[in-house]
């Protein structure tokens, strides 16, 4: 077993949710993330060691765990790293509380993070993408009702995410 894992927190979206960011994703011109792929990320870790690994999957019980809806509403373009997404216009009172409360508990289990970047939630549809000219995405409601902690492998050919923990939201 490797002694680093990188990981991260994410949203994971359903089946059918799934597939409208699918739909999304064919006019975008870019590196398509896999449709397997596709999450919010409320936090990355990156290289963390894997005796860190209890700790980390026992923190996922002191967040709070109701679900929300979440409108995806927004296309977005990173110039740097030339990164095309969707996220919401207004993000949900529950999305940002449970984004502090993990920031919070991963600070008091003094898990080693680089440091804070401003929070944007969105979901990645390209990588080494072009600017998206619509500011406005068909709204894409979506059940927020599960939060995983993943590790991301390095393969030939791109990543592997592989779920290591995963937390219901009621």
């Amino acid at each position: 077993m490797n002694e680093y894992a990188r990981l991260f927190y994410a949203l994971w979206p359903d089946y059918v949710t799934r597939a409208h960011l699918q739909r999304l994703q064919e006019s975008v011109i870019g590196r398509k993330v896999a449709p397997e792929h596709l999450h919010l990320t409320l936090a990355f870790l990156g290289n963390q060691a894997t005796s860190s690994l209890p700790k980390l999957t026992a923190l996922l019980d002191k967040l709070p765990a109701q679900s929300f809806m979440l409108d995806l509403d927004c296309y977005g373009y990173f110039s740097q790293p030339r990164i095309a997404w969707v996220g919401p216009t207004d993000s949900p009172t529950l999305l940002l509380d449970l984004r502090q409360s993990l920031m919070r508990e991963l600070n008091a289990a003094h898990v080693p993070l680089k440091p804070e970047e401003p929070f944007k939630p969105h979901v990645t549809l390209a990588r080494e993408a072009n600017s998206l000219n619509e500011p406005f995405a068909p709204g894409i409601p979506w059940r927020v009702a599960k939060l995983l902690l993943i590790q991301s492998v390095q393969v030939k050919g791109g990543v592997i995410y592989s779920p290591i923990m995963e937390k219901s939201l009621a």
